[in-house]
């Protein structure tokens, strides 16, 4: 996921790419899978050939790069005190361990959080029963992007209220 901020506006954009999206590995100029530009041997260089096949293939110039990893998701989803997802219907992903029983509005733990935005094999319950999601990636990313945005409007908030709430959630995220 690239983030774009525009001093301009002070607004956030977002843009996603499928990890099995097709493109270009920059070190090596063959065809692969965008996840398989970060998957280099040694330390330090996955980032750099994942931000050099970006900029090969997109044109999307990369000034910082930042890894989370499932520990500080969990962990800052929790510190702001969940993030609220509405669901119109129940869903699952067995392999991901997310269940919502029932649809309505869910304050998702880290835990669940991770679940939610991790789903790669999510199932709707239909009057027909459990189908599984024909868009499959796509909605994935389209999930992590409503998550992200609700989590950030919740920190910001938090941040607003309290300044020096910030420097709680930089530590966790940074550790």
């Amino acid at each position: 996921m690239v983030a774009r901020v525009d001093p301009q506006s002070d607004r956030l954009a977002l843009t996603s790419f499928p990890r099995d999206l097709m493109v270009t590995i920059a070190d090596t100029g063959e065809i692969g899978m965008i996840n398989s530009a970060y998957s280099r041997p040694n330390e330090g260089e996955g980032e750099q050939n994942l931000i050099d096949t970006l900029r090969q293939n997109f044109g999307v110039p990369i000034h910082h790069f930042v890894e989370v990893n499932f520990e500080s998701f969990k962990r800052v989803v929790d510190e702001v005190g969940g993030v609220s997802i509405w669901f119109p219907t129940a869903v699952r992903d067995r392999s991901a361990g997310l269940y919502v029983d029932n649809p309505g509005c869910l304050q998702l733990d880290g835990p669940t959080a991770l679940a939610f935005a991790r789903s790669r094999k999510l199932q709707i319950m239909t009057p027909a029963g459990w189908q599984g999601d024909p868009r499959s990636d796509l909605s994935r990313v389209q999930r992590q992007q409503i998550f992200i945005h609700r989590a950030l409007a919740k920190a910001l908030s938090q941040v607003r209220s309290n300044p020096l709430r910030v420097t709680d959630l930089v530590n966790i995220a940074v550790d």
